[in-house]
């Protein structure tokens, strides 16, 4: 009468499985496993595509900005050799400036040489014309030495 019954346990007692109950869990953990990746893989693109995004509309609005900036600083002090300056400094068309010769840059502070594009600030001050552009992109719009404001605020 026991014989029955002991037919669906094993030797140890325990119940024996079918062997599709046993795959359920293994798919299932499997499954899940490849979700997760799938899902970190495209979170992290995303971010990265986000990112790109951002740093693309922010290098635009940069130039941009540079862009306004340069035609300010065109009208304000516009570039010419400093040779050229240093002769209209002798000959009268530019206002004097206490000795042309032996200019330094203050940005860079680097002698100015005859062949150097230069800007001359309102205020008569010499710069190199691209130190001049770096410091007028880094929102300063004063002169670095006398701080006299060579153009106002963008509108």
């Amino acid at each position: 009468m026991s014989s029955s019954n002991d037919s669906t346990t094993t030797t140890s007692g325990s119940v024996a499985e079918s062997p599709s109950s046993v795959w359920v869990p293994i798919v299932i953990i499997g499954c899940s496993i490849i979700f997760l990746i799938v899902f970190v893989w495209a979170s992290h693109r995303y971010a990265i595509c986000a990112s790109t995004r951002r740093r693309g509309r922010a290098a635009d609005l940069e130039s941009a900005d540079e862009l306004s900036i340069v035609k300010r600083l065109n009208k304000s002090a516009i570039s010419q050799l400093y040779s050229a300056w240093k002769e209209s400094c002798r000959t009268g068309d530019t206002p004097p400036r206490p000795e042309p010769e032996g200019n330094d840059c203050a940005i860079c502070l680097e002698t100015l040489q005859d062949a150097d594009v230069i800007r001359a600030l309102p205020c008569k001050h010499v710069f190199h014309s691209e130190c001049l552009l770096t410091w007028a992109v880094a929102r300063h719009n004063s002169c670095p030495l006398c701080k006299a404001q060579f153009f106002g605020k963008a509108k």
